[in-house]
């Protein structure tokens, strides 16, 4: 159509399994961001458990790689729901206690924030309408 394109507001990066490395994420200047999620922590629980077919592909994955060390945890004797859910809470607990912990926070994330992007162009704008609820 010839319209330039539109650029996306904010730009984060995030490492979603481990706690960043020093001097590691983020390109073009982006500045590292440690975040309290202390507050909202029992939400981003709720919101990864809904992850059911990731989640118990990993509680499989978790159980063989502790049968295979000889290390079988009797939390994992059955892969159903409420084992999987303890499973990926006790995950995400650790993970975002040892990020908090670098911070000084319970329960914390990592983020390199490349910044905001342009503003939204003109072409857009005009066009913009209200969602109708």
């Amino acid at each position: 159509m010839g319209l330039p394109p539109a650029p996306v507001a904010e730009t984060y990066y995030y490492a979603a399994n481990r706690p960043y490395r020093p001097g590691e994420g983020g390109h073009n200047g982006a500045k590292f961001r440690p975040v309290d999620i202390t507050k909202t922590f029992n939400r981003k629980v709720a919101a990864i458990e809904q992850l059911e077919t990731a989640n118990r592909r990993y509680a499989v994955q978790v159980k063989q790689r502790l049968e295979l060390a000889g290390r079988p945890s009797p939390l994992l004797g059955d892969v159903d729901l409420a084992s999987t859910k303890s499973l990926i809470r006790a995950y995400a607990e650790e993970l975002a206690e040892t990020i908090g912990r670098k911070h000084g926070f319970l329960y914390g994330e990592e983020f390199n924030y490349h910044g905001r992007g342009s503003a939204i162009p003109e072409h857009i704008r005009e066009k913009a309408r209200p969602i109708p609820h």
